[in-house]
C-alpha cells in the first residue's frame, strides 16, 4: 500500500491568525498557501533524507521534481484557485535493484588455444566475461551478490539488474529490491515527520508568513 501524508488546514489553530490578518487583503489564504508549500517541501526533504540514510539509494533517485518515475512525490490540494492542503506520497511497489549501488564483476577468460614454436599449448586471446552482480540495500549492511544476473546501463542512463528466463537470450526480467512504503513504515525519521514534525513545521511557517504580511501593511 502507498503511504500518503496530508497537510491540511487546522481550523482551530488558524482562528488565532484570522483575526490578526483581517486588515490584510486575502491575508489568511495567502499565509496558509505559503505555509503549505513550505511545509510540503520540507516534509518531503526530511522523508527522502530519512529513507536515503537507511537504504543505499541517493535522494535524487527517490525524488526528482516533475518525475513520475521516482517513488516519492509532493503536491498541493486546491479548491478552485485556493490552496487548501498538501500531500507527500510514497508510491507502492518495489525499487529496481539497479538503484542500489550496482556493480558488475568480470573475469578474464581464454578465447582459444594454439601451439607455440616449441609445440606447447598457449592461449591465443583473452576476453572479459561477466561473472556476477553485486548490490547494497542497507547502508549499514554488506554487499550481496547474484551469480546468474547482469547489469545493463541504457542510453538514458538507467541502470537495471536483469536475469534471463530460461537458457535463451530472451526473455529477460528485471530484479527488484524492497518496497519503499515498507521501509518508510519502519523508519524512525520518516515516522517522526508523519506523526509530529509536519504539523510543527506548518505552524511555524504560517506564523512566520503572518508576521511578514502584517509588517507590510
Amino acid at each position: 500500500m502507498p503511504v500518503e501524508h496530508h497537510v491540511q488546514l487546522d481550523q482551530r489553530q488558524l482562528r488565532r491568525y484570522e483575526g490578526a490578518l483581517r486588515t490584510v487583503r486575502n491575508g489568511l489564504p495567502r499565509a496558509n498557501a505559503w505555509a503549505l508549500r513550505r511545509t510540503v517541501s520540507e516534509s518531503r526533504k526530511r522523508i527522502t533524507r530519512g529513507l536515503s540514510q537507511e537504504i543505499a539509494v541517493p535522494q535524487k533517485k527517490l525524488y526528482q521534481r516533475g518525475s513520475r518515475r521516482r517513488p516519492v512525490h509532493e503536491g498541493l490540494e486546491r479548491r478552485g484557485s485556493v490552496v487548501v492542503g498538501g500531500r507527500v506520497t510514497i508510491d507502492k511497489g518495489r525499487l529496481p535493484l539497479g538503484r542500489f549501488s550496482p556493480k558488475q564483476h568480470w573475469k578474464s577468460k581464454a578465447t582459444g588455444l594454439g601451439r607455440d614454436a616449441s609445440g606447447k599449448f598457449q592461449s591465443t586471446g583473452r576476453a572479459r566475461v561477466r561473472t556476477r552482480v553485486s548490490y547494497k540495500i542497507l547502508r549499514s549492511g554488506s554487499r550481496k551478490k547474484i551469480t546468474d544476473a547482469f547489469l545493463v546501463e541504457m542510453k538514458s542512463g538507467y541502470e537495471g539488474i536483469f536475469r534471463r528466463e530460461g537458457k535463451g537470450r530472451y526473455p529477460l526480467y528485471e530484479l527488484h529490491g524492497p518496497s519503499v512504503p515498507q521501509v518508510a513504515e519502519k523508519n524512525a525519521a520518516v515516522q517522526r515527520v508523519l506523526r509530529t514534525e509536519a504539523a510543527e513545521i506548518y505552524l511555524k511557517n504560517v506564523s512566520t508568513r503572518t508576521q511578514y504580511l502584517l509588517e507590510r501593511v
